[in-house]
């Protein structure tokens, strides 16, 4: 009956939330009085006292019931703005009648209709109440059933201070954010205790979630896509909010977690742009206009100058003259000059100006004059936010340790990809703020370190190694900020991942890919890139002799990993590294040409067709370069 009302309420006046709440609180009350009414059947009896449990206290309802009450929830969802349904009251109580399972489609429904998913617009959070509101009521996708809820967010709770003091370098990269064992332990930034964390990580590698794991994933993914829309203009608030979609996440097992935290890494980092813009804004630079004005100003002011030299000049020359001639000048003079019967004459006029032609003189000095003041106002503003880079950073690490236990492949990539959005941040604040840069340079340096941490500890399947270090040649590659030694730190330990691979092939393939550490050419003119051309031909050259230990046993096999690092060879060449000449390359095309002939036109295969066709690939391009006009002496030393 109820439900039949809320429907003809929202065609009758789809905007009259009054209506709609009403229909609510009615069913809301109808249900509360059967519930007392068991729980008074209960206690007369005695079987409270003698050990009810809440499960026998709920109000037990006919399957037909329940699947009414979800439809009746889930009317107002369809039509009414976000904010209209959490200010309902008794909308929240409503949903406790539902048994679990029906709690978890109705907030399937919710999910849906605030991500747009139906084809719907999009209903945007609007803060940080809402929000939590809002988590309650999707608790069955959060977690499983008797799981504890996390504690309440207290928007009270936040650390003042925008600039935040300067992060010592440590070995500890939770110790360089600032986040001391003591400071884990106690509470979040904007949230209470931390309990919850911890929680996460004693979940089970598997929820609870019925063995439907495409439905499972479905839901989740709903839940990815609340946190990409997740937004305020305010970032203090913004982040906030991606405080409280964490806490309530992070408890719900590592099956949820693998699909829901990334999502709340990547918007942290989109937050982190925002910031940056705040806290480290691009200098106003002044027009070139407004610089040449002053000048031009000072040039008018000294032919002026001049002007009043030349006619005082005059005067004095006419003075030393003849008798009459004298008498004529002086009083031609002394018309033009202020005597002392007229002391309202101004200098101008002694000067032979007008109080007219003075007046528009200052008229046209006036606006350009102005340029030459200082501004009222600085025109870069102070940064007053409560959450700078740093605090998004400290956020950063922490929501990916919760991951690392769960998916450590994740996580590693997940550390890269903040490494090198961190490495940008200390490049783009580099002209600007030194020591900050240099301070983000150390931080990025720690989440590479933490990264190479995930993989010796985590990390042992062939096939995720290579992945891995494929991951951290390219993420090394995009950063340019470390210094010598660093930098050099850090390619060697890949190098030596890659050398240390299980097979042999792998081995040679990610030594070979490797090589490009040492050499790193982004421009032409790049003076600060590393090179270290000797090390490169170390590379190439350890791939050579894997490649001929793996070929020795099956050529046919691996006749492609010659291949592969003739490719290198031939990059190498053209781009001018001075360790890889002709030689090099004319020997490595001799060697393959051997090998080809050794297995002969008879055997058949993909593995070696797909070489062959690679190899003649190769030798095109190097025909090509003997006859284009930029290249033709160098590869003309090129036997092929």
């Amino acid at each position: 009956l109820q439900g039949c009302l809320l429907n003809y309420a929202l065609k009758i006046a789809p905007h009259d939330t009054k209506l709609v709440a009403r229909c609510i609180t009615c069913c809301a009350r109808a249900l509360g009085a059967l519930q007392q009414q068991k729980k008074a059947s209960m206690m007369g009896q005695g079987i409270v006292l003698g050990g009810g449990t809440k499960k026998s206290m709920e109000l037990d309802m006919e399957r037909v019931a329940t699947t009414a009450l979800e439809k009746l929830l889930s009317v107002p969802l369809e039509g009414m703005e976000l904010r209209d349904v959490l200010d309902m009251p008794d909308f929240g109580m409503l949903l406790t009648f539902l048994p679990w399972e029906n709690r978890r489609k109705v907030a399937v429904e919710m999910l849906k209709s605030v991500v747009g998913a139906g084809g719907g617009a999009v209903k945007k959070v609007k803060d940080v109440n809402e929000l939590e509101q809002l988590f309650t009521i999707l608790a069955p996708l959060l977690r499983d059933e008797g799981m504890t809820a996390p504690s309440v967010y207290d928007d009270h709770a936040v650390v003042e201070g925008g600039g935040g003091s300067l992060i010592s370098r440590t070995a500890n990269l939770m110790g360089t954010l600032g986040i001391t064992p003591s400071a884990m332990d106690q509470s979040d930034m904007f949230g209470g205790p931390n309990n919850n964390m911890d929680a996460a990580f004693a979940q089970p590698a598997q929820s609870n979630f019925g063995g439907d794991i495409a439905h499972f994933h479905m839901e989740q993914s709903l839940l990815a896509k609340l946190v990409q829309v997740l937004d305020h203009d305010d970032t203090d608030v913004a982040y906030q909010m991606l405080n409280v979609a964490r806490r309530h996440i992070a408890p719900g097992g590592a099956a949820r977690i693998a699909v829901t935290l990334p999502a709340i890494v990547f918007d942290a980092l989109r937050l982190l742009r925002r910031v940056q813009k705040l806290e480290f804004p691009e200098p106003v630079a002044v027009p070139e206009k407004e610089k040449e004005e002053p000048e031009k100003l000072q040039e008018v002011a000294e032919e002026e100058t001049e002007e009043a030299t030349d006619e005082n000049g005059a005067l004095e020359e006419a003075k030393e003259d003849g008798d009459g001639e004298k008498n004529d000048v002086v009083a031609d003079a002394e018309k033009s000059s202020p005597t002392v019967d007229s002391p309202e004459k101004s200098e101008d006029e002694r000067n032979g100006v007008t109080d007219e032609e003075a007046k528009e003189e200052k008229d046209e000095a006036e606006p350009s004059s102005l340029v030459t003041e200082e501004p009222p106002a600085e025109l870069n503003p102070k940064f007053t936010k409560s959450v700078n880079c740093r605090k998004i950073l400290v956020f950063l690490q922490k929501s990916v340790a919760i991951l690392a236990p769960a998916n450590p492949e994740l996580a590693f990539k997940l550390y890269l990809e903040i490494a090198v959005s961190t490495d940008i941040l200390a490049r783009s604040t580099q002209p600007n703020s030194p020591n900050s840069s240099a301070e983000f340079n150390s931080i990025a340096y720690d989440f590479l370190t933490q990264a190479f941490l995930v993989y010796e500890d985590e990390i042992s399947e062939s096939s995720t190694q290579i992945r891995a270090i494929t991951s951290i040649v390219g993420a090394l590659l995009e950063c340019t900020t470390f210094e010598k030694t660093e930098y050099e730190a850090l390619i060697t330990k890949t190098a030596q991942y890659a050398a240390k691979l299980l097979k042999k092939p792998d081995q040679c393939r990610m030594v070979s890919l490797c090589s490009r550490l040492f050499y790193v050419v982004r421009k032409e003119d790049d003076t600060n890139a590393y090179r270290n051309p000797q090390r490169v031909l170390e590379c190439l050259q350890r791939g050579l002799k894997i490649a001929d230990a793996c070929c020795s046993v099956s050529s046919s096999a691996n006749i492609q990993l010659f291949v592969e690092i003739l490719d290198y060879y031939v990059y190498y060449y053209e781009i001018g590294n001075p360790a890889i000449t002709d030689k090099f390359v004319s020997g490595l095309i001799a060697l393959i040409n051997e090998h080809f002939d050794s297995i002969g036109t008879v055997t058949t295969g993909s593995a070696v067709a797909e070489a062959r066709a690679h190899y003649e690939q190769i030798l095109e391009q190097i025909r090509r370069k003997k006859v284009e006009e930029r290249s033709k002496e160098r590869f003309g030393l090129v036997i092929c």
